[in-house]
C-alpha cells in the first residue's frame, strides 16, 4: 500500500450513552486497527461508577483489543472541549456519531457534529450506519473548498474508505 501524505496515526471518539455506542465503538476501534493508530475516547460528561461500568463493558466487546486506548472524562461545553482535546491530543481524525433521518436521502447531522466539522483542525469521519461487521464504503462525501489542502482531504478520504 501506497504511504499517503495524511495518514490517521491518532483518532479521537467523541462519545456520549447513547443506543449506537456499541456500534460506534466497534467501528471506531476497526478504524484504529487498520490505521495502526492510538485511540482516544472522549466523553463530555460527569465520571461516574455507572457510565464508568457500562463504557468498560462495552470495550470488553470489542474485536481489536490490540488498538492503544486512552479514556478521558470532561466537564464542559462539548464543542469546546471536543476542539480544545482535537489540539492537545494532537488529533488526526476525529470520528463523531450522526443519526440517519427518516428520509433514506437525507441525514441528520446534530448541530455539534456540524459545528465540529467547520471548526476543528483534522480531518473528521461521521458514523452514520455503525456495524460490528465491517461493510464497505459506498458514499463518501469530502467538503471541500478551492484551497491548497483540498487535494489531501480527497486523498485522505480514499485512504478511510479503505479502513
Amino acid at each position: 500500500m501506497t504511504t499517503l501524505p495524511h495518514p490517521f496515526k491518532k483518532v479521537l471518539f467523541g462519545f456520549a450513552f447513547s443506543p449506537s455506542l456499541q456500534l460506534n465503538l466497534h467501528e471506531v476501534t476497526r478504524l484504529a486497527h487498520y490505521f495502526n493508530a492510538e485511540l482516544v475516547l472522549l466523553h463530555v460528561g460527569e465520571k461516574t461508577d455507572e457510565k464508568k461500568h457500562s463504557l468498560k463493558s462495552h470495550l470488553e466487546q470489542i474485536e481489536f483489543k490490540e488498538v492503544p486506548i486512552s479514556i478521558h472524562w470532561e466537564l464542559g461545553k462539548p464543542e469546546a472541549v471536543i476542539l480544545e482535546a482535537c489540539t492537545r491530543f494532537q488529533i488526526d481524525l476525529l470520528v463523531l456519531g450522526a443519526l440517519q433521518h427518516e428520509n433514506i436521502y437525507q441525514y441528520y447531522v446534530g448541530t455539534l457534529a456540524r459545528k465540529l466539522t467547520r471548526k476543528v483542525n483534522c480531518s473528521v469521519l461521521l458514523l452514520i450506519k455503525p456495524s460490528t461487521e465491517r461493510v464497505p464504503c459506498q458514499h463518501i462525501v469530502v467538503n471541500g473548498l478551492d484551497a491548497p489542502e483540498t487535494p489531501v482531504a480527497i486523498m485522505d478520504a480514499f485512504y478511510a474508505a479503505y479502513a
